[in-house]
């Protein structure tokens, strides 16, 4: 129990810490992007919280009930994440949009950075899911859960703190319905933590997240669900994911959250406006 404490104190006492200094380092260096109000905000601020998610993550190593090779696949592949979402945060093509428009863009032999990512994202995905193989079936279900995760929580980064509430609804599922696996899923809840320290920077329109962060926490959401939650939950889960993915290339998610009084004021929630 004291290392399970001691991961949750340092990732926030490290995120409360450090996130000033790596925003300003980021303000000052770039990259920026116009956010939904034209403003010029850095992004790619999902890296103030790998510091802490990483030591808060080690202490986790003593805890004798999970599963080590479990917890050195997360980092990596929280750390993979991270760079291919930098890399697009850095190099990213904003005129080609969605899914739809960067396969088209690969099938007609141009290569977008979203499709780079696309493809890094699955060969990262699938190094990860290795150190869990049990079979070709269940192998290709788990690469596509994680893949299709990171993409998912990259839907939501278009409004102020939008992306960290559904990183923290998304937590609260994989919980509900990994009865008797919380042991092995605590280190999700050290980038819990970690999120909320960093909540008010998003919040307060100062900066965003960026594909760095939003890959990071949906890839979490995805290697937690992996881990821990039957095989029937986890097919239910992939074809959610799907019909979102064909959604959001129909409609815009921002537009729909507008519509519903309930779910506009859950997005205005902390929002300085």
């Amino acid at each position: 129990m004291i290392y399970i404490i001691l991961s949750l104190l340092s990732s926030m006492a490290i995120t409360l810490f450090s996130k000033d200094a790596i925003y300003n380092m980021i303000k000052r260096t770039g990259p920026l992007i116009s956010n939904y109000n034209g403003r010029r905000i850095p992004t790619a601020l999902g890296v103030i919280l790998l510091p802490a998610a990483s030591l808060s993550i080690s202490f986790l190593y003593f805890v004798h009930t999970i599963n080590k090779s479990h917890l050195t696949a997360f980092l990596l592949l929280l750390y993979g994440m991270a760079f291919i979402g930098l890399i697009d945060d850095i190099f990213g093509e904003r005129q080609v949009k969605g899914v739809k428009g960067h396969l088209t863009q690969l099938m007609s032999g141009h290569m977008t950075t979203g499709a780079f990512k696309a493809l890094l994202g699955i060969a990262i995905a699938l190094l990860a899911c290795l150190s869990i193989y049990s079979g070709i079936y269940v192998f290709v279900l788990n690469v596509f859960i994680i893949a299709l995760s990171a993409n998912f929580m990259n839907l939501f980064d278009l409004r102020p703190g939008r992306c960290l509430k559904v990183f923290w609804l998304m937590t609260a599922i994989v919980i509900v319905f990994a009865p008797g696996h919380i042991g092995g899923i605590l280190f999700i809840l050290s980038l819990l933590v970690g999120s909320i320290v960093y909540f008010p920077l998003d919040a307060s329109e100062a900066g965003m997240l960026g594909d760095t962060g939003a890959n990071m926490l949906g890839a979490a959401i995805g290697w937690a669900i992996v881990v821990s939650w039957p095989q029937s939950y986890k097919y239910i889960y992939l074809i959610g994911l799907v019909m979102v993915h064909l959604l959001a290339e129909r409609y815009s998610f921002s537009a729909l959250i507008e519509h519903s009084r309930v779910l506009s004021a859950i997005d205005r929630m902390g929002r300085e406006r």
